[in-house]
């Protein structure tokens, strides 16, 4: 009977089961037959078992034992970190990644490119129950550039219940443009529209930034493209509307004065491209800081004064637009 107090080092196989001991081998040198570098980190060597890794992958099967196998003693990894790696190992050797908020994305990366399902699997459903309004949107576009449907509905679901909180965040930077346009199609979209204008101007004034392009309106409305004409202007109270939109610059005066009159006519007249539908979830967001006296002067403005206000903006658009 073996002692159970030699040394694990010199008798570790004794007391583990063969999945024990598989999990022993991680990172270890022991039987270790070639080793990993990293680009990023030259001074970091990680020893890996070629069989138990080409056990788990295809891919590290064709990196180590196919025509075109790596030679040497060493593989240089030039797009994974060093510690996103060792959680990769982890999973390999034991089914345990150990995965975190800090790792899980970047091991989602690492999972597609060796195809290993399982660890895919695991990250999609370590993000499906980690979702918040900080990283829904970089979540989202990870599912979506994988293909991740159901963690892709998971994300726009959670988006579409939270919009207001989501759409002031930071995270709506990283929206790709059809993200964005996908997100403000929806009739769900539980926001107010002013919410959804703002979210909207801050995203395309980004990537005016990201592409060295002046945050004039034109610029701003080229990178919303198609987007603009989802955002539902004849649905916005018509005080905000003059007070926030119109000097915005982002619409043409032909624009203005069509949405100008679809608010003086009642619905009536046509709206061209823009559109009217309320979205199914909008709840109507007060900002905290709004003086109260001027919400109730808003809110007790009759229906008569907001129609004069509307038709007479409107001439003086449509009298300037003549002159021109």
């Amino acid at each position: 009977m073996a002692d159970s107090k030699r040394s694990t080092e010199g008798n570790w196989r004794d007391t583990r089961s063969a999945a024990q001991s598989l999990s022993y081998l991680c990172l270890a040198e022991h039987l270790s037959d070639i080793s990993f570098t990293f680009s990023t980190n030259k001074d970091v060597k990680l020893p890996v078992h070629k069989f138990v890794l080409s056990m788990r992958s295809e891919v590290f099967e064709a990196m180590f034992y196919g025509p075109l196998a790596e030679g040497g003693e060493t593989v240089l990894i030039e797009d994974v970190e060093p510690d996103v790696m060792k959680t990769v190992l982890r999973f390999v050797y034991s089914d345990d990644p150990q995965l975190d908020g800090n790792n899980v994305l970047p091991c989602l990366y690492a999972a597609k490119k060796y195809q290993l399902p399982g660890l895919e699997k695991l990250c999609s459903d370590f993000l499906e129950n980690n979702v918040d309004v900080n990283n829904v949107c970089q979540i989202n576009e990870q599912a979506t550039i994988y293909q991740m449907k159901t963690l892709q509905d998971k994300c726009l679901a959670f988006i579409m219940k939270n919009a207001t909180s989501v759409l002031c965040s930071l995270g709506v930077l990283e929206f790709s443009q059809s993200t964005l346009l996908n997100v403000l199609k929806r009739d769900e979209l539980a926001c107010d529209e002013m919410y959804v204008f703002k979210a909207a101007m801050r995203w395309a004034e980004h990537n005016c930034e990201v592409n060295s392009k002046s945050k004039t309106g034109q610029n701003i409305r080229d990178q919303l493209g198609e987007a603009l004409f989802e955002i539902r202007f004849p649905i916005m109270p018509i005080e905000e509307f003059a007070r926030v939109v119109t000097p915005s610059g982002i619409l043409t005066n032909e624009e203005i004065v069509i949405l100008y009159q679809f608010n003086a006519t009642k619905g009536s007249s046509p709206l061209g491209k823009f559109r009217q539908q309320q979205r199914l979830g909008a709840k109507i967001a007060i900002e905290l800081n709004q003086d109260n006296s001027n919400l109730l002067k808003r809110q007790n403005m009759n229906a008569e004064d907001k129609f004069r206000a509307a038709v007479e903006r409107a001439r003086e658009l449509s009298a300037r637009m003549n002159k021109n």
